[in-house]
């Protein structure tokens, strides 16, 4: 449970629910060569060789907020549920995504700008 208690990206009201942010990608130029049908790759639904759809007046990936209870621990990471499936994000990092969760509200300009840059 370290990777949550050290997670500082912010609650909901109540308190159980931990805000995760993710930003959209859409399939880059590469996605086929390492996720196309002859591929090895073991994450078929990843986002490597992913570019990110939309960018702000700064060329940095727009990004969304979300609101999810943990659904459970794998090991020592935390598991969330988004979109059907689950999943062992690192929470350090914004979550790259092909489809959004459909709750999923647009973080504010300077929120955004907060959070990528140290400024």
């Amino acid at each position: 449970m370290s990777s949550l208690l050290q997670h500082d990206g912010g609650r909901s009201a109540d308190g159980r629910k931990v805000r995760l942010l993710f930003y959209k990608v859409a399939k880059g130029p590469q996605w086929e060569r390492y996720h196309g049908p002859a591929s090895y790759n073991p994450d078929p639904n990843g986002t490597t060789f992913a570019d990110p759809c939309e960018r702000d007046d700064d060329g940095r990936p727009v990004l969304y907020a979300v609101y999810r209870r943990p659904a459970g621990m794998f090991g020592c990471w935390v598991v969330f549920r988004w979109n059907g499936d689950e999943h062992v994000p690192d929470l350090s990092v914004p979550i790259a995504t092909l489809k959004l969760p459909r709750d999923a509200k647009r973080l504010p300009l300077e929120d955004a700008r907060r959070y990528w840059t140290t400024e």
